[in-house]
């Protein structure tokens, strides 16, 4: 099973910086997006011996995503940087939102077709994620809409939690309910109805004790990505706990052997610190 963190920059860090931390760290698996690919040669060196996840962009955020027909430089240049280097950095599935509803105000012209021509130049697998302006029966009937349009690229089904919990939808039951689709899953705290992206134990109150139960019941091996940022220092120890919390429940041994880790690097620190 891969366990590891959503990546991009942060403040004077880079991608490549952050990865090199996390490797120290003991993490083998980062989720990255078009942010990382500013530094294409330090990034190869950070992700040695790591494995990777791509997230497509998004309209939302980013201004454009692979469904926008009037985006076709920026589809072009990702298409081809992941066609190209995807080896290189270790991609083994990419992550697409279908095309994001309620976003009229944008007036930025979308198409599903357009999503679907452009994902079938990809090289490697596609998880389709759930997104809170799309109700549970329309989503489903995009994932078989997506297994026939790329029969040999189509994954499955992305699960984010948090997502389905902002939409007022239990996170449970949807795993239960999709558990058959699921080969990735985000995890990250949230409030209400606030996709905040919270490490665990800082004030969010998605259900994630009775999440990892019924993950575990259902034997559940795919990736895990905590979609997760520290906005302050007093988040990091939770940011860590978050990771631990993951291979406790999951990876026994890695566990033990990343507190081992832990151990180490916190006696190094104290005495670099005399």
């Amino acid at each position: 099973m891969l366990i590891g963190f959503t990546v991009e920059p942060y403040k004077k860090w880079s991608t490549a910086t952050i990865i090199a931390a996390l490797h120290r760290f003991g993490v083998r698996f980062v989720e990255l997006n078009h942010q990382a690919f500013a530094d294409l040669d330090a990034l190869k060196v950070s992700l040695r011996g790591m494995t990777a996840a791509f997230h497509l962009p998004l309209l939302e955020e980013d201004g454009w995503d692979f469904s926008c027909i009037d985006a076709e430089e920026n589809i072009e240049r990702t298409i081809s940087i992941l066609n190209q280097h995807h080896r290189d950095l270790h991609i083994r599935h990419v992550i697409a939102h279908p095309p994001e509803l309620n976003l009229d105000e944008m007036n930025i012209p979308t198409s599903e077709e357009a999503m679907f021509a452009n994902l079938r130049r990809l090289p490697v697998p596609v998880y389709f994620e759930n997104v809170p302006s799309w109700d549970l029966d329309a989503f489903r009937a995009l994932l078989n809409r997506a297994q026939l349009k790329l029969p040999h690229l189509y994954a499955g089904m992305c699960f984010d939690a948090a997502h389905f919990y902002i939409n007022g939808d239990n996170p449970v039951y949807n795993f239960r309910a999709f558990h058959q689709k699921i080969g990735c899953v985000h995890l990250s705290d949230c409030i209400d109805s606030e996709d905040a992206h919270l490490p665990f134990g800082c004030g969010g109150t998605l259900p994630i004790t009775d999440l990892l139960a019924i993950m575990r019941k259902y034997r559940y091996r795919g990736s895990i990505t905590l979609e997760m940022m520290p906005y302050t220092t007093d988040q990091l120890l939770p940011f860590i706990r978050s990771y631990l919390l993951m291979l406790r429940t999951f990876h026994r041994r890695k566990y033990i052997l990343t507190l081992l880790r832990l151990w180490t690097l916190w006696g190094i620190l104290k005495t670099f610190s005399k």
